[in-house]
Formats: C-alpha cells, sequence, structure tokens
C-alpha cells in the first residue's frame, strides 16, 4: 500500500514536471565591478551579473565557476558554492565576489596596467552556472566579453 501511494505520488510529480514549459534562465552582461576588499596576496572585488528567470517557479544557483579576465589576461574566479534564490518570473542583479591573486597578477602586470590606462577595458567572463529546481538540475554555459570604463566603475 505505502509503495502504490509513493509511485503514484511520483508520477504525479512526473507528470506535472513534463507538462509545464521550463526555460533556461538568462545571465545578462556583466554590469559592474567594484572594489571589495584587500588581504595579504588577494584583492576581492565585487561583480554584478543580472539574471532573469522568465518560469513559473524559483531556481536556486547551486554552482558558479567562472573566470574573469581582462584583455586577454585572466584576473581571477568567481567560485561560489551557496546557494542564490532566483524568484519566479523576475530580473534580479546578483552580486558575486571575484578573487584575484596578487602573485599572478604581479607576472602580467603591464599588460593589466595598459588595459586600466585604456579608456575602455575589454572584460572577459567564461565559465559555468548550474541552476537547479528540485531534483532537475541545468549547466549553463557563460562566454562574455563587454567593454567597461573601469575609471569610472560602471558602463
Amino acid at each position: 500500500m505505502k509503495r502504490q501511494v509513493i509511485l503514484a505520488l511520483l508520477l504525479a510529480t512526473s507528470l506535472a514536471l513534463a507538462s509545464c514549459k521550463v526555460q533556461q534562465p538568462q545571465f545578462g552582461e556583466l554590469q559592474k565591478l567594484e572594489f571589495a576588499q584587500a588581504s595579504p596576496g588577494r584583492v576581492a572585488f565585487d561583480i554584478t551579473i543580472p539574471i532573469e528567470n522568465p518560469n513559473r517557479v524559483a531556481f536556486k544557483i547551486k554552482e558558479v565557476d567562472l573566470a574573469v579576465g581582462m584583455d586577454g589576461v585572466e584576473l581571477g574566479k568567481v567560485n561560489a558554492t551557496n546557494k542564490i534564490r532566483i524568484l519566479r518570473r523576475s530580473e534580479t542583479p546578483f552580486l558575486f565576489t571575484l578573487e584575484v591573486n596578487l602573485l599572478e597578477l604581479l607576472f602580467n602586470s603591464q599588460k593589466v596596467l595598459a588595459a586600466m590606462a585604456d579608456q575602455d577595458a575589454k572584460l572577459e567572463v567564461k565559465g559555468f552556472v548550474v541552476v537547479g529546481f528540485l531534483f532537475l538540475r541545468k549547466k549553463i554555459e557563460i562566454d562574455q566579453i563587454k567593454q567597461m570604463n573601469l575609471s569610472r566603475h560602471e558602463n
């Protein structure tokens, strides 16, 4: 009897999920890059990326693995494992932390300083974000290039 009830609930949930059309959340362009904090050997920047969820259900960001570069030089990585909730039918800017290793940055300092001195630096964001709803998971690849004026800290 218990087994039949569990199977019926599982079947009903499967049919409900199969009948609704789930669209992939959309990740917008990098909006901001701002200094956050410094510690020995590391500098942290806050980056803001808008996320649009066109679905009737909320999603959670399960994993973030993004590499951020400037004019061909990798600055650092965004690794987030804390779950971020994306509300249903919403478009919200989310804040992620970019960790920059100063030693690695020092090896490419000439290229980075030249890019920062330029009025518009080319920021590159590559990697993936894993979003999920119940037991469903979707890996979304991100590959963006955006011109940003770093002297003003805005678009």
